[in-house]
């Protein structure tokens, strides 16, 4: 290689920088010291670009740069569901989804849904309330989506998860519900204790069989407050919770239901409905439905239920600012008794709580299959007619009455999808 100055040949390098100079003229010659890249250290790397390599130096490959990514979204994620100030939860979610993909971690975005299922896993083996609507609320997913995600999650990990705990979750309600706020403390913690023994009552009247437990919790804590005359709206506390308006009005309506047939089963409770009940709930509900309650002292109540029940249908001359006093003789409602406070399954099976009755989604169940069969009767009638006009091999089909298959009850409108009784 001669000199591109002089021609000549005496080119030396340079002890410093390596650059070739020629002896004769000191001219430095230019691009001397190219070094081609034809191998790497692990093999070949290509001759314009390293394969498998966004650069070198500071810039990441493609797997690290996935999972630093996916790191971001977790914490980002975490902070969108409020656990930035459990530090131990986030690392156990960051394990978990860790352990499912096997390191890989994701981008798509059906990662964000992952975060949130390990996050209502995570919290549910620790018997902490949150709530699945409130996760798809956070994350504006789809419930039903997320709620797959979470069969998932656990049926990978082979997971036993605690049953969900209605009294748990009424009371991570009942303390953040911000209307309950300013109210005092014994007034509470009275409300708190009458909210559990509605709930014992609920699940031994089976409302919450077959049912979304938050609707359920959000219809006797509306019931609690108007009882003890605190302004407490059920639209309010849906949106508070996430739920279904329609559906916690729904479950509203059947609490009451349920204890005004409660009433009904009393001597003097022939003419209790829903409206003369609810109207003076805030008096008498201490003392009506507790003798319904306590059939051991049925024989006892006598002249005194009576004129609780002459308040109740607006008989009574006194006035409805004057509070009885004695409402404070019954333990029941003031939070002392055994019902006001969490018991189990079988031991609230074996209470008598004065009404005994089909859980109303196994009732409903049924009346929605008879009604699915009579059209299927009545279409059949109808294809046999069609398809033997004589009448001479329609089958035991023809002794179904079509009138037997209508329905008579009042049209309803149809329902939109997000407003499904559930």
């Amino acid at each position: 290689m001669p000199c591109a100055s002089c021609g000549s040949n005496s080119l030396t390098p340079e002890d410093t920088t390596g650059n070739l100079f020629c002896t004769s003229c000191g001219t430095i010659q230019k691009y001397s010291n190219y070094d081609p890249q034809i191998f790497g250290r692990d093999g070949p790397t290509g001759s314009c670009i390293h394969l498998g390599s966004s650069g070198i130096g500071s810039s990441l490959n493609y797997k690290d740069k996935k999972i630093y990514e996916s790191k971001k979204i977790i914490d980002d994620t975490a902070s969108q569901l409020g656990l930035t100030d459990e530090p131990a939860v986030v690392d156990e979610i960051r394990s978990m989804i860790n352990q499912i993909t096997k390191g890989e971690f994701g981008l798509g975005e059906w990662f964000p849904i992952l975060i949130g299922a390990c996050a209502y896993v995570v919290k549910r083996k620790a018997n902490v309330l949150f709530s699945l609507a409130e996760i798809a609320y956070a994350l504006n997913c789809d419930g039903f989506e997320l709620g797959r995600m979470i069969t998932r999650v656990v049926r990978f990990l082979n997971l036993k998860l605690p049953e969900v705990d209605i009294f748990i979750m009424f009371e991570g309600v009942f303390r953040n519900l911000h209307q309950l706020r300013k109210l005092e403390s014994d007034k509470l913690g009275q409300m708190r204790k009458q909210g559990i023994f509605m709930l014992n009552c609920a699940v031994k009247w089976f409302l919450s069989t077959g049912r979304r437990p938050i609707p359920v919790v959000v219809a006797v804590l509306v019931f609690v407050a108007e009882v003890n005359g605190v302004d407490v709206r059920i639209k309010d506390v849906a949106q508070e919770t996430h739920c279904m308006v329609s559906t916690c009005r729904k479950r509203y309506s059947e609490l009451l239901e349920a204890l005004v047939k409660v009433a009904q089963a009393l001597p003097w409770g022939k003419d209790v409905n829903v409206k003369n009940f609810l109207k003076n709930a805030m008096y008498v509900m201490s003392d009506v439905v507790s003798e319904c309650f306590k059939k051991d002292v049925e024989h006892e109540i006598g002249a005194l239920a009576g004129m609780v029940w002459k308040v109740i249908l607006g008989e009574s001359g006194r006035g409805r600012s004057e509070r009885f006093e004695f409402q404070t003789c019954w333990n029941w409602w003031n939070g002392k008794s055994e019902f006001s406070k969490k018991l189990f399954l079988k031991k609230l099976l074996e209470k008598d709580v004065g009404l005994d009755i089909m859980p109303p989604s196994f009732v409903k169940g049924c009346m929605n299959n008879k009604r699915r069969r009579a059209k299927i009767n009545s279409a059949k009638v109808r294809i046999g007619k069609i398809m033997h006009p004589s009448g001479t091999d329609t089958g035991d089909n023809n002794d179904v009455r079509l009138s037997e298959c209508e329905y008579t009850g009042k049209r309803r409108k149809r329902k939109r999808v997000d407003e499904i009784d559930c």
